[in-house]
């Protein structure tokens, strides 16, 4: 304990004798020998007598189970020995126990304070109420975050044929005033009716001195875990838990762990994390229509489910197969008569999932049904498509035992305005089809001939603007004879060439103006025409007087540039030049590089042999190999 005397006097504190009672029962005897109060500021260490004067569970009623007043009694006695007179004065300890105020923010306070006897700094909301409810809230406080820490773990198991054995190593920050030093014990985990899930055992550590260490292990016999997968099944299928946490330390003679025996602790569990379920985070539906003839009545409609899972357990869980019931409806109609059954799916496939890990598993399947593909596009183009999974039943291995999750999810509604939406549930549809029947004043359709017309308006300026000015050219500099006039083509590939530079740097605008690509291809034609002379004219105007002013400023900086390559040049040859001619050197030197310099040059001999196809004559073997 830490003291600041600001006198001169050292007077002799205790010893202490204090009792704590309740309902006229007294519980604790607590003892301090004497000490001297030094002047200034005192860090004494003394060590403390505690008597427990009652039984495990009699102190439990009295200080746990009850929230009554704890009664203190004691005198402190205090001899001031530098007095002329030495006197001592006794001070009563309830009076010591009573509410005292803060110092101010501003005040200065020694950094060792921490370990006075008054609440911790960030508790005193819940301490206000008295010491046994702060202790309350406290313990409620450090199971949470240590089973918590625990479920945010990753279980190593070892099983066998009748048990399973979990273990783990995890740590977490908790400081506090007293540094405890916690014996091994056990941890019994029960449900809200009361059933053991589990009983986990934890090694010693210390709790309190900031960074905390702990080793928890369990072991589950196979036979005995019916309220295991009973727990897992319901949290998993989206229910919130309540669990019930004491000691389970049976047949021990410490008397601290006899008490956490008769502790309960409430442990809420919500199923939900980031409000989404624990488990089936997502569902994403892929439609693509392939093929939707009127015609034959052919139909195919291939859809991608999509259902991100996420294993919310410190172990592993084994996903062995997936069913539901694919439904169908007119989203936000409010006279339809419900969702209409599509199909159902069953898959069958493996997975292990690690703890804590997320992954997505991918259904393929396909409607080939005329009517229903045609009812579910109109109702896609028209924006009014949602998906519903009904009777969803997932078959899984957690633990020491198997088990199904049910599951369902409403209004996954499909967007054709957007791409790849998941926070909406939504996807785009493809469709690739030979004869679809569809309302022709569909907004879909308005919008897929603007983009159509869009991509023609740039094909015709593109033929007009760049493939027929480069035959003309060609005709020009080839056929001087067509009547081509190469000065004119030239002109018009400098204009050309400036106004692609123009409209590449202001594209984000011209993409606003209305008929745009139809503007240009008009543009276009003037300037190649040989009436007009537009390119001519643009060139004379516009183009000529500003390249003559700006002349000077370019032919300076093109030498510019060509100084500082040929320097840039130089010195590449200077520095790796020397280094080259010497790879070159021993490349010329080397047998490899004669022979090569044999063959080409027999090969280039105007008398090497030249291989042609033989028919059967009278030469003889020899002449054959030699050609």
């Amino acid at each position: 304990m830490e003291f600041q005397n600001p006198s001169y006097c050292s007077p002799v504190v205790g010893p202490l004798n204090i009792t704590f009672a309740k309902k006229d029962t007294t519980f604790l005897h607590l003892q301090i020998p004497a000490f001297e109060l030094q002047s200034g500021v005192t860090t004494m260490m003394s060590p403390v007598g505690f008597e427990l004067l009652k039984s495990p569970d009699v102190l439990y009623s009295l200080v746990f189970a009850d929230g009554g007043n704890i009664d203190v009694h004691g005198e402190v006695p205090v001899q001031i020995l530098c007095m002329l007179i030495p006197f001592t004065i006794h001070l009563d300890v309830s009076n010591l126990l009573t509410k005292n105020p803060r110092p101010l923010v501003d005040e200065f306070v020694p950094p060792k304070w921490r370990y006075a006897l008054d609440p911790p700094l960030s508790g005193i909301d819940a301490w206000g109420s008295g010491i046994v409810n702060g202790i309350k809230t406290e313990l409620q406080r450090v199971v949470t975050q240590v089973l918590k820490t625990i479920a945010l773990s990753h279980f190593h198991t070892e099983t066998d044929s009748q048990e399973i054995f979990a273990y783990t190593d995890v740590s977490f920050e908790y400081a506090s005033r007293v540094l405890w030093n916690i014996p091994s014990l056990s941890v019994e985990v029960q449900s809200a009716v009361r059933q053991t899930i589990l009983v986990a055992g934890f090694k010693r550590f210390l709790l309190g001195s900031g960074q905390t260490f702990i080793s928890a292990y369990t072991e589950i016999f196979k036979n005995e875990s019916d309220p295991l997968q009973s727990m897992l099944q319901s949290y998993l299928a989206g229910d919130d838990l309540m669990l019930h946490v004491g000691g389970g330390n049976r047949d021990t003679d410490c008397y601290s762990l006899q008490v956490l025996n008769l502790v309960d602790v409430k442990v809420d569990v919500p199923a939900k994390i980031d409000n989404k379920p624990a488990l089936l985070r997502e569902y994403t539906i892929n439609p693509s229509l392939k093929e939707l003839d009127s015609k034959t009545h052919k139909c195919l409609l291939e859809l991608k489910v999509s259902i991100k899972i996420n294993n919310p357990l410190p172990i592993h869980f084994d996903l062995y197969g997936i069913e539901f019931d694919l439904l169908y409806e007119k989203a936000a109609s409010k006279g339809s008569s419900g969702p209409k059954y599509l199909l159902h799916v069953n898959d069958t496939k493996h997975v292990s999932w690690l703890s804590h890990e997320e992954n997505s598993i991918v259904l393929d399947t396909a409607v080939h049904d005329f009517d229903t593909c045609l009812e579910v596009v109109g109702f896609y183009l028209h924006n009014q498509l949602a998906f519903d999974i009904q009777h969803g039943r997932i078959s899984m291995g957690a633990g020491s035992g198997n088990f199904s999750i049910p599951f369902s999810a409403k209004g996954i509604h499909i967007r054709p305005s957007q791409s790849s939406n998941i926070s909406s549930l939504s996807q785009p549809l493809v469709v690739e089809v030979e004869h679809v029947e569809v309302p022709s004043d569909n907004k879909q359709l308005k919008a897929l001939s603007a983009t159509m017309g869009a991509s023609f308006s740039r094909s015709l300026c593109l033929a007009v603007g760049v493939v027929y000015p480069a035959y003309a050219s060609f005709k020009a500099l080839e056929r001087p004879e067509s009547g081509h006039d190469e000065k004119q083509w030239l002109t018009y590939w400098v204009v050309y060439g400036a106004t692609t530079s123009v409209e590449t740097v202001a594209s984000p605008l011209m993409c606003l103006v209305p008929g745009y690509n139809i503007t240009k291809t008009l543009f276009l034609i003037w300037m190649m025409s040989p009436h007009t002379k537009g390119a001519t004219i643009v060139y004379d105007k516009l183009l000529c007087p500003f390249l003559k002013e700006k002349e000077p400023f370019v032919d300076r900086k093109l030498q510019e540039a060509q100084e500082a390559a040929e320097g840039a040049l130089s010195s590449f040859v200077r520095a790796w030049g020397q280094t080259i001619a010497d790879q070159v050197v021993a490349i010329q030197k080397s047998d490899e590089f004669k022979q090569i310099c044999l063959v080409i040059k027999g090969l280039s001999s105007p008398d090497a042999p030249r291989k042609r196809r033989k028919r059967n004559t009278g030469k003889s073997n020899q002449s054959a190999n030699e050609e």
